[in-house]
């Protein structure tokens, strides 16, 4: 891994503690941050100079989106105490950040395996049926990287996220606190949430799904379709989990920051 790579993966999160308004925990924040680093750890791995171009040029469109979003929060009354110094306030907007973050990955994924379908059903074509279409695709190559990564990645978001959620939940059922309060009876309270079962079910598919796509050749078509497939029923799984706010103990889910 690159120091590229490295300083899009940890920055945010270190300027995000810096200014104490939790950007990470909010949909637009983690969505910015996850489709940044699998650019670029893309970029880094493709050796078409005007991918690579392309891709550098989305890089710094995200990164100046996520400053001026950091820069916003940032003027709006930083509050460093109101969850820096709450542990489990901070474990559950750090397990946001990452379960979307694994959505944004998958959102990413969906999109070049569509490009990889795209460019290999260009290519059977013949000769004569490609004139007059000029519209640049990526290459296979590139595109099957990326869709791949993407999708590796969106899984591994999604299993720290879940491990954050489920420590979350336990602690708090432990210690009697937050959203288990006068709950102590109920050992698996937290277990029940039907945002976690809703996240389990997310993370079984990916799991399957992974299993699944390992089993297909890079150059079969079966590959990219599989991840098509599993991205799109799992964005709309997250969809689902996102509308559950009025009947669980989750906090609502923070679009913006406030």
């Amino acid at each position: 891994m690159n120091l590229e790579v490295l300083a899009v993966f940890f920055m945010p999160w270190v300027m995000d503690l810096a200014g104490g308004r939790a950007l990470m925990g909010t949909l637009f924040g983690a969505i910015l941050w996850g489709t940044a680093v699998i650019l670029v750890s893309a970029r880094a791995q493709i050796r078409d100079p005007k991918i690579s171009r392309a891709l550098l040029l989305l890089i710094w469109a995200l990164a100046g989106a996520w400053i001026s979003y950091w820069l916003f929060a940032f003027s709006n009354e930083p509050q460093h105490g109101a969850w820096l110094g709450r542990p489990l306030q901070w474990l559950a907007l750090t397990h946001a950040g990452l379960l979307t973050a694994g959505a944004a990955f998958l959102s990413v994924g969906a999109v070049f395996a569509v490009f990889w379908l795209w460019g290999e059903r260009r290519i059977r074509k013949g000769s004569w049926q490609r004139r007059g279409f000029h519209l640049r695709l990526p290459s296979l190559e590139a595109s099957s990287r990326i869709a791949l990564r993407s999708f590796v990645m969106g899984t591994f978001m999604w299993t720290c996220g879940l491990l954050l959620a489920a420590t979350n939940g336990f602690i708090q059922w432990s210690a009697g606190v937050g959203a288990f309060a006068g709950q102590g009876d109920s050992r698996w309270a937290w277990a029940t949430d039907s945002k976690f079962v809703v996240g389990i079910t997310l993370w079984a598919l990916l799991i399957a799904g992974w299993l699944a796509v390992q089993r297909f050749d890079k150059s079969h078509r079966s590959r990219y379709i599989a991840i098509l497939l599993l991205s799109i029923v799992f964005l709309l799984g997250f969809y689902c989990l996102l509308t559950l706010d009025a009947n669980t103990r989750h906090i609502p889910v923070r679009w913006f920051v406030e």
